[in-house]
């Protein structure tokens, strides 16, 4: 008998998608494929962003589930989400409630096992309002030169190591989160670019939520990540102000610790620029939002930081020797979706708690 989790997490972009399709379809859920027309797969496949809504047309509450912001992630959010179709099994929603899912926000990631999109732009970094002017990351300038690397060898990543590490300590821990962390600007070929427009993946992303999400008096919104926090643990980032109604909503529907803007250490400290997270309400300032950012851990931070470079430098070393080439891609693969057995089940059972737990939340909001 098949485990659940080989039911629902799929081992590329099209086996998760497959499977995703799959689960609607058995539910009756109808689906619209939207074409990236400026992007193709690894073969020069049509890619898509599957959106599938699941509900009465007019229910007066909303869950919006996203998968694959960045795109190497995507397999995670993909699987979580059939498996809590399968989960639900034969029984209706409660009528007050809707679900739409976002699969495979950013394909081109997806199918190339890469968390950029087709312009090597971080769309999480993206959601910036580029007619009044992108943010400056000066850090950011002073640290980029140790990722340039002409090789993908051990040297090259103690290289890496070694620069952030003195880059860490001169500058000081501020400097350091800012550099690796806010999205920079000014350098498309880097690691954190954040674009110099609104990519097609953004654009689509706005116009899902205005469309839906108009008229409703409850959206709650769940992105779903990897390379946050131990292993197949769950982590939460609330980007809601700490003082407010939703942060403390957050807190009730789904319990993590009142300090946590992360996980614990930093991410209360960094200063994010550009996130899909702070432009979700702005996209509906007239409904009551609910917006977290879900994190499953991988890898020891390190790594997850040299999966990152190795991300940026494989797209732009096509011809490397190609032993190199496999040796990052399969560290891009293990720091954001993980070949393992134990970390997807954990992962399943973890974050179908949370789904329903987003579920009874929005149930009782008044």
């Amino acid at each position: 008998m098949a485990r659940s989790y080989d039911r629902h997490f799929g081992h590329d972009y099209a086996s998760s998608r497959s499977l995703f399709l799959e689960a609607c379809s058995d539910k009756n859920i109808f689906v619209t494929p939207v074409l990236n027309e400026g992007a193709s797969g690894p073969a020069g496949e049509p890619l898509y962003c599957d959106v599938a809504y699941w509900g009465r047309p007019d229910a007066p509450r909303l869950i919006i589930l996203s998968a694959g912001t960045h795109g190497a992630e995507a397999g995670c959010g993909a699987g979580l989400m059939t498996a809590f179709l399968d989960d639900w099994g034969a029984k209706p929603l409660p009528d007050d409630v809707a679900v739409l899912f976002i699969n495979h926000l950013n394909p081109w990631g997806a199918a190339h096992m890469a968390r950029t999109t087709e312009d090597n732009v971080d769309l999480n970094r993206n959601f910036v309002d580029f007619a009044a002017g992108a943010p400056s990351n000066a850090p950011y300038r002073a640290l980029r030169h140790h990722f340039d690397l002409d090789e993908w060898t051990p040297e090259a990543r103690q290289q890496i190591a070694d620069g952030m590490d003195v880059f860490h300590k001169e500058e000081g821990e501020a400097a350091y989160l800012m550099a690796m962390r806010a999205g920079q600007y000014d350098y498309a070929d880097d690691i954190g670019f954040g674009g110099h427009r609104p990519t097609w993946s953004r654009r689509l992303f706005e116009h899902l939520v205005t469309t839906y999400g108009q008229n409703r008096q409850h959206v709650a919104f769940i992105d779903i990540h990897t390379g946050v926090g131990s292993f197949a643990e769950p982590v939460f980032i609330c980007f809601h102000p700490v003082e407010s109604d939703a942060y403390a909503r957050a807190q009730r529907w789904w319990k993590f610790p009142a300090q946590n803007k992360g996980n614990d250490t930093i991410e209360g400290r960094v200063t994010y620029n550009g996130t899909i997270f702070e432009a979700f309400p702005t996209l509906l300032p007239s409904t009551d939002t609910t917006v977290a950012c879900l994190e499953f851990g991988t890898l020891e931070m390190e790594l997850v930081q040299h999966a990152i470079v190795a991300d940026v430098w494989r797209r732009h070393h096509p011809d490397a020797p190609l032993g190199q080439q496999e040796e990052a891609r399969a560290l891009i693969k293990n720091a954001f979706y993980p070949n393992d057995p134990a970390w997807r089940a954990r992962v399943e059972e973890a974050g179908l708690k949370i789904l329903h737990q987003t579920v009874d939340g929005i149930l009782s909001t008044a």
